[in-house]
């Protein structure tokens, strides 16, 4: 069986995303026949772009295609902030709202794309109660686990508290589950949320020593992928709102 990993993913999805988010950057300012049809903005929003780039390389997010695929998606923002202000054409236009947060909505979608997978860091290891992992720039320590029964499943969880330069970030609780209708293992994600860098852990297996395997991942604004496509279905919402005719 051949199956598509992540390396996949990143290698098709992401130059696909770079190109949508360099349209949406600069369209706004293009006509059909005349090419650029506002200079002065498509200039400003290619200084957005560069400045963008620099800033996020200088911060060590060096792999090209996700830098350039950050950077439009700032641009791209900044272009539709800019033709919502300065245009009364896109503002007046029936719909033109929920064409706004459409192209806004994707615009956070290529970001979420563009730093969650390539930078995502994975770890898993085999801890014992007070032992640590590291997770990039987080430290992950495993205090114990917690066997539990109850109606419909049993299983264990585990208490891992995270920390970063050791200020604690929260506590990650992922379980490891038998329902007794179905007697394959399930495994429960904990998850610290965060509009940055989001926290994942899974309980692999764990034994009667309370040793626990545990697989943990970061990643890094993987919630504006789904703040983006809230936005984006909500749009259609918008565009309906704004297309009803007034009644007689």
């Amino acid at each position: 069986t051949v199956g598509l990993d992540a390396g996949f993913y990143n290698r098709v999805c992401n130059p696909l995303f770079v190109v949508v988010g360099l349209l949406l950057a600069f369209c706004p300012w293009m006509s059909w026949k005349e090419g650029v049809r506002e200079p002065r903005w498509a200039l400003a929003a290619l200084i957005v772009m560069v400045a963008s780039a620099g800033g996020l390389y200088a911060l060590g997010y060096t792999k090209p295609v996700a830098l350039v695929g950050m950077a439009a998606s700032v641009s791209a923002l900044f272009s539709l902030a800019a033709l919502l202000a300065t245009s009364r054409v896109a503002r007046g236009l029936k719909g033109g709202l929920g064409a706004w947060l459409l192209h806004a909505g994707l615009a956070m979608v290529i970001l979420g794309v563009s730093f969650s997978g390539p930078y995502q860091v994975v770890s898993e290891g085999v801890l014992k109660p007070g032992e640590s992992m590291k997770l990039g720039p987080y430290t992950l320590t495993y205090s114990g686990l917690e066997e539990f029964s109850t109606p419909g499943y049993m299983g264990g969880r585990a208490k891992i508290v995270a920390t970063r330069d050791g200020k604690p970030l929260g506590e990650l609780l992922p379980e490891r589950r038998i329902y007794k209708n179905f007697p394959q293992p399930f495994a429960e994600v904990s998850v610290i949320p965060s509009l940055g860098d989001e926290l994942y852990a899974t309980l692999l297996a764990f034994t009667s020593d309370k040793s626990a395997s545990i697989k943990a991942s970061v990643n890094p604004l993987v919630n504006w992928f789904w703040i983006g496509g809230t936005l984006m279905c909500l749009a259609g919402f918008a565009c309906l709102a704004r297309g009803r005719s007034p009644e007689a």
